[in-house]
Formats: structure tokens, sequence, C-alpha cells
């Protein structure tokens, strides 16, 4: 998801319209990965404590 989350911001950058279709594919990855994990507080700390993952959630709720 860094990856994701870095050719975003380079693209983003670049005013490329790529952008935006990056950051909705990673945001849709990472709930699917997301909804895997069957524990609510493990997955509380995947989304918002792992650096990436918080940044791709707050980006694709400003991006809509």
């Amino acid at each position: 998801f860094k990856v994701y989350w870095t050719l975003h911001r380079y693209l983003e950058q670049c005013q490329d319209p790529r952008a935006a279709s990056i950051l909705s594919r990673a945001y849709t990855l990472l709930m699917e990965r997301a909804e895997k994990i069957t524990d609510l507080k493990m997955r509380d700390s995947f989304l918002n404590q792992v650096e990436w993952h918080c940044q791709i959630v707050v980006a694709s709720a400003l991006d809509v």
C-alpha cells in the first residue's frame, strides 16, 4: 500500500489524472484486506495506525 500511496502522491503532484484511479484502487484493496481482519481492534489498528493506510482512507474520503 505504501507503493500505491507514493504513486498516487507523485501523480497528484504532476497533475496526472491517473492519480484518482490509483487512489481508488488502493482504497478498494485496503478495504478488502481490512474486511478479512475479524478482530475489530486489529482492523482499526490496520487502518489507522499504519501511516499510508490512514492516509489512503483520509484522502479517499476527501476525494469523494
